[in-house]
């Protein structure tokens, strides 16, 4: 089935592409496309930006890889184009001089986590709790206002051993009764997004990148924070050989506010 690329709704994926070749560090995806001439106009994708094609979540994931070679070749009688073009990573195109240290731009992204609803900012007890009273012991308190605004389980001095909260699969004991069922049955969770900075550094020197991993697991400061407004701890890294390269490859979590007791910097 022919494949399309966001925004050129006029390329053609032809029969067996895209492909992912190569061993490790010398990785590249060559994909082939067909496109009438006269629609080619200037929708070539630019150098150094990364695979993408719908429904071909396994290809578009390896954001190592970037466009290093275009290559178009008329049809016989040229009025149709066949378009190659080649991502690879830093090794594969073969970095050349005696530099120390070669180093990717940063990139961002969200990361997609479920939390516990108790810790949402707005919470209150009402949203997955059911609001229960003790029947035999019922004199007119109000018992309502207290259920409206609850944000935790501790009931007041006045309601004590008069009201309480449980789960709404929970049994409601007998002689009591249930006041007000949960207002957001079954939801238990809620997703944020973290924000994370990612970077990848080169070096045929394995001594040249060491240092870097002395600020593993501490607060620090990505090289571009894409305009969020916080603190960053920095993540554990990964430091290995891919081809002729050293590679340490950092990463960096966003958070309001990161522990200076527990990670220093």
């Amino acid at each position: 089935m022919p494949g399309k690329i966001i925004g050129n709704a006029h390329w053609l994926l032809q029969p067996g592409y895209p492909t992912l070749s190569g061993e490790k560090g010398s990785e590249k995806i060559t994909a082939l496309y067909s496109c009438m001439r006269v629609l080619l106009g200037g929708s070539l994708p630019a150098y150094d930006s990364t695979f993408y094609l719908e429904g071909w979540d396994f290809f578009n994931a390896q954001e190592h890889l970037v466009l290093r070679e275009r290559e178009i070749t008329p049809c016989e009688g040229g009025e149709v184009l066949l378009i190659k073009l080649v991502y690879s990573g830093v090794d594969a195109v073969g970095l050349e001089g005696d530099f120390d240290v070669y180093e990717e731009d940063p990139y961002y992204r969200g990361l997609e986590v479920n939390v516990p609803i108790e810790l949402h900012p707005n919470h209150r007890m009402k949203w997955n709790h059911s609001y229960i009273y003790d029947e035999a012991n019922g004199d007119g308190r109000d018992i309502l206002t207290y259920w409206s605004d609850a944000d935790d389980e501790r009931i007041p001095d006045n309601l004590s051993g008069y009201v309480a909260w449980i789960k709404p699969d929970d049994s409601v004991p007998k002689g009591w009764a249930c006041v007000k069922a949960a207002t957001k049955l079954g939801v238990e969770t809620y997703k944020i997004s973290i924000p994370e900075v990612r970077k990848r550094t080169y070096s045929r020197s394995r001594a040249a990148l060491l240092s870097k991993l002395n600020s593993d697991l501490k607060k620090s400061t990505p090289p571009d924070t894409f305009g969020y407004e916080g603190e960053w701890l920095q993540q554990a890294s990964t430091l290995q050989k891919e081809g002729n390269y050293w590679v340490i490859e950092q990463g960096w979590l966003g958070s309001k506010d990161v522990d200076d007791d527990i990670y220093g910097s």
